[in-house]
């Protein structure tokens, strides 16, 4: 089963999610992400979340209308996207997208890319996405479709990250290291679609970007 997760970080482009989103099988409105729902004129099948980003009014109407919300306090340790995605872990995905993620406060951002990581320990592939941008996390090997994507970018998220080799990229690596607090990894580019990207040691985001 395909799951998607609305946040409440900027979706420009309602045309573009809804043409990603027909084979999602089960969504979920992470907080203010009920908003963006609401404007895509979709049900989702549960709410998590504190209830502060949400529109009260429409929060209401969905509750009516017998939606489940799971309720958590505003004073904890994980933040919303956090606990919708342990949620969709639970239902043994085959997939999971997340729209409504970038944009807004720098550190919701980050915080964000980090969720992603709940789903590489579990062996699920999950991404965020929206119009110009797309985010994996790498712990052994992707393959990437260029499609419109001008740049790909590979960004340790651990100390290191080792034995990375590259297929089909302009500026290849072949068993090669990349290290926090560096930037050889931006802005590289596709040679060829799709991408190979695997590595040995260590944790890689991907981004794509166009």
């Amino acid at each position: 089963m395909d799951i998607c997760i609305f946040a409440n970080g900027q979706i420009n482009d309602y045309g573009f999610v809804l043409k990603r989103i027909k084979n999602c099988g089960y969504i979920i409105a992470c907080d203010g992400g009920l908003n963006h729902i609401a404007n895509l004129d979709l049900v989702p099948d549960i709410i998590i979340g504190d209830g502060d980003s949400a529109d009260e009014v429409l929060l209401k109407n969905y509750i009516k209308k017998g939606i489940l919300f799971e309720s958590h306090p505003a004073d904890k340790n994980d933040t919303d996207l956090a606990l919708s995605m342990a949620h969709a872990l639970r239902l043994n995905p085959s997939s999971i997208t997340i729209y409504g993620a970038l944009g807004g406060r720098p550190d919701h951002q980050l915080a964000n890319i980090h969720v992603l990581h709940m789903a590489l320990k579990k062996g699920v592939n999950a991404a965020i996405v929206d119009e110009q941008t797309y985010i994996v996390l790498v712990g052994d090997r992707v393959i990437i479709e260029k499609k419109d994507y001008e740049y790909i970018s590979l960004i340790p998220m651990t100390t290191e990250a080792s034995g990375i080799t590259t297929n089909n990229l302009l500026y290849p690596l072949m068993d090669e290291t990349l290290m926090i607090g560096t930037t050889r990894g931006i802005s590289n580019k596709f040679a060829q679609s799709p991408a190979i990207i695997s590595i040995k040691q260590g944790i890689l985001a991907v981004i794509c970007a166009k």
